[in-house]
């Protein structure tokens, strides 16, 4: 089955987001019951299929989500920032996994993991420019 690049950009989005909800539901935060964990290990399960990682791969890339995911929680859980502050220490954080996941990727599994990073951002600026931007 061919999944369609709009679903891998969601996969692959979700992926990171998900290490902090995994967190934050562990800790009693989420607010709908827990399974925080279980939604990661599926998101994760999809982005290693949709790319076609090896055991070798997965298990790299899973470490660098499960390193992390603390500071992704602190970040969440550190009050005294502002939204915008947040977000962009959001960015920096991404970033510096996506580097660490990108270098572990072959070249044709960054080529389709960018791609999904490029529709995920214009989705993003659309939501955003819908007022679906901050709280």
């Amino acid at each position: 089955m061919k999944f369609p690049s709009s679903l891998l950009a969601v996969l692959l989005s979700s992926t990171f987001a998900l290490t902090g909800v995994q967190a934050q539901d562990q800790s009693g935060g989420g607010g709908n019951g827990g399974g925080g964990g279980d939604r990661m290990q599926r998101r994760f399960d999809e982005m290693k299929t949709n790319l076609g990682l090896s055991e070798d791969q997965a298990t790299k890339i899973q470490a660098i989500m499960k390193e992390n995911a603390p500071a992704m929680q602190a970040l969440r859980d550190d009050t005294s920032l502002s939204q915008e502050d947040k977000r962009a220490k959001f960015q920096e954080l991404r970033k510096k996994a996506d580097e660490q996941i990108g270098a572990i990727l072959t070249p044709e599994q960054k080529t389709k993991w960018e791609a999904a990073r490029k529709e995920r951002e214009e989705r993003r600026k659309q939501r955003q420019g819908n007022g679906g931007g901050g709280q």
